[in-house]
């Protein structure tokens, strides 16, 4: 081969490769991300799967969280590090049920339940359900 078919052919072994790496991780068919959650494991080991696998959750203010903020005082017992650890926490029961809200790039939304002392590593996961967008 000449040094232009060589460059054409390490182009053309470049695309097909681009490709098929972005359809091994965006397949064209999918309608979520997928989930690799068990019941019973710890939730900070899901909360770093589910992050890891592209779900995304609420974000911190830029300041983070203060006593005075009123998801602190609603929400999160009044325990700033509370809210800061978890700012993907939708709601506790007080009896140790948390709903945890996460969504992906597709629209969807995927609630975890999680049971055990907050911030600890008790906490784990006691099921999930995902709410698919409508088309």
């Amino acid at each position: 081969m000449n040094t232009k078919q060589l460059v054409y052919f390490r182009l053309v072994l470049t695309i097909l490769a681009n490709i098929t790496f972005l359809n091994l991780v965006f397949p064209a068919y999918a309608e979520s991300l997928e989930i690799k959650l068990r019941k019973n494991m710890p939730y900070r080991d899901a909360k770093t799967l589910l992050v890891n696998s592209g779900w995304q959750h609420a974000g911190l203010p830029a300041y983070s969280y203060r006593k005075s903020d009123q998801k602190v005082i609603s929400d999160c017992f009044g325990e700033v590090k509370i809210c800061n650890e978890y700012p993907e926490m939708q709601n506790c029961s007080g009896q140790g049920y948390c709903k945890m809200l996460f969504y992906d790039h597709f629209g969807n939304n995927l609630s975890v339940t999680t049971y055990g002392p907050l911030v600890s590593e008790r906490l784990h996961v006691i099921g999930w359900s995902l709410d698919k967008k409508e088309k």
